[in-house]
C-alpha cells in the first residue's frame, strides 16, 4: 500500500524518515484508504485505525525535533500534534462496541484528526494521492 504524492512506480526508501512519515500521515489523512483497508480489509490486506493514529503521531513527535523541516513545516507538524493531543482521548478507538466503520465514517474526533493530518500534508507541500 502506497499513499503520498509519489507515483506508484517510485520506490519508497524506508531509511528516509521524512518520506516514511509522509506515508504514515497520508494513511491517516485518507478516508478512502481507511474505508478500503480498515473497514473492508481482508485477512491479508488490512490496517488498524489505532495503528494509523499511533504511527502518524509517533512520526510527528520525532519530526518536530528534526532540522530538515522549515519553520512553517514544523509549525504544521506541531499543529497536527496539538489536534491529536486534544482529540485522542475522545476517540473511542479501543471501544469494542464501536466498529471501524462507525469510527472512520461517523466519529467527530476521528474526523478532526484525519482533517488535521490532511491539513498537515498540504502545509508540507504534499497532495494526498491514494493510488496504489
Amino acid at each position: 500500500m502506497h499513499v503520498g504524492q509519489r507515483s506508484s512506480a517510485e520506490a519508497i526508501d524506508p531509511s528516509c524518515p521524512r518520506q516514511h512519515g509522509e506515508i504514515r500521515t497520508s494513511r491517516l489523512a485518507s478516508q478512502e484508504l481507511q474505508e478500503k483497508f480498515c473497514i473492508r480489509g481482508t485477512a491479508n490486506e488490512y490496517l488498524l485505525p489505532e495503528e494509523l493514529l499511533d504511527s502518524a503521531f509517533n512520526w510527528a513527535q520525532a519530526a518536530i525535533k528534526q532540522s530538515e523541516f522549515s519553520p512553517a513545516q514544523l509549525n504544521a507538524i506541531a499543529q497536527f500534534l496539538a489536534v491529536v493531543g486534544q482529540s485522542a482521548d475522545l476517540i473511542p478507538i479501543n471501544n469494542a462496541e464501536i466498529t471501524p466503520a462507525d469510527l472512520i465514517l461517523r466519529d467527530p474526533g476521528w474526523r478532526r484528526v484525519r482533517d488535521a493530518a490532511l491539513n498537515c500534508l498540504k502545509r508540507l507541500g504534499l497532495d494526498l494521492d491514494v493510488s496504489m
